[in-house]
């Protein structure tokens, strides 16, 4: 039985059989979930995410405690994508989001997590519920490897994002390749040492663009090594603000991103291409249902 939170439904299109529920509130704003149809001994997956507001986030842990508070024999939790990863540090009085995160899906008794490109992979294999990562070359290898024949090499924003894009590695492994060290000092980022070897030509490979600052700061420097022509990959993309344009004037040609969050689903833009992530929830679905 497959489940959709409010903000996916724009995936529905590829799936005819999906079950509905819904998001009731008591007057004083507390809320309720009820389920439409029987999930007894069911297998059932949900696609959401842990992401804000708020409100969202608790709707899904609610969804989640329904399915298995009505007795579904499974409940998988397909976050296309997770959500409270991107802080790296465990610091003495301060909280830490994916630790948080962990314990309240625990308490809910999904039985694992699905989630494209994590951004941080220690965390995950810290996790108490199992998460199973999947990888976006599925939808990136086929345009990636245009742009290999046409000369283009890789370059990466810093070393985590190598970390995260082993797969690109595995299948270019011919293809050269450049990072960053990036340092970060409260707002201000700066990117600097490169290590490796590019050409005049080059793919910028990151999974997030949130404000897209990291990019712009790559973009950059990159521009200042003499490099002529960029082409950005980046898996999740939330289109933050306006800054992210910039990147037209600093010889981005093209910005390929998949649909796995609202707003990239939303973009309407000559220079973006947005790949469907339908056929990875597919690959989930035919295996788990």
């Amino acid at each position: 039985m497959l489940f959709l939170q409010e903000q996916y439904e724009y995936l529905a299109a590829g799936f005819s059989d999906r079950c509905f529920y819904e998001v009731q509130q008591f007057e004083n704003q507390e809320l309720v979930v009820k389920l439409l149809d029987s999930v007894q001994g069911k297998k059932c997956i949900v696609i959401g995410s842990l992401t804000a507001p708020l409100e969202q986030s608790l709707t899904l842990l609610l969804l989640l405690h329904a399915l298995i508070q009505g007795k579904a024999s499974s409940v998988t939790l397909y976050a296309p994508y997770l959500g409270y990863q991107r802080q790296d540090l465990y610091n003495v009085g301060l909280s830490h989001g994916f630790v948080w995160a962990d314990a309240l899906l625990l308490s809910t008794g999904v039985c694992r997590v699905v989630t494209i490109e994590a951004h941080n992979y220690d965390q995950l294999l810290q996790a108490t519920v199992p998460v199973l990562v999947q990888t976006s070359e599925q939808l990136f290898i086929h345009d990636m490897a245009r742009y290999v024949s046409l000369g283009f090499t890789f370059v990466y924003p810093d070393a985590g994002a190598i970390k995260r894009s082993t797969w690109i590695y595995d299948f270019f492994p011919h293809v050269s390749y450049g990072f960053f060290l990036k340092k970060r000092n409260f707002q201000e980022l700066t990117m600097h040492d490169f290590q490796g070897k590019i050409g005049k030509k080059v793919m910028v490979y990151d999974d997030i663009l949130d404000s897209g600052q990291t990019l712009i700061q790559t973009c950059m420097a990159l521009k200042l090594m003499g490099v002529e022509e960029i082409v950005i990959f980046v898996t999740h993309a939330f289109f933050h603000g306006v800054a992210w344009n910039d990147l037209w004037a600093l010889g981005v040609k093209v910005l390929f991103c998949t649909n796995s969050t609202p707003p990239a689903h939303q973009i309407n833009h000559e220079r973006i291409h947005v790949k469907s992530i339908t056929p990875l929830i597919k690959n989930i679905v035919d295996l788990t249902l």
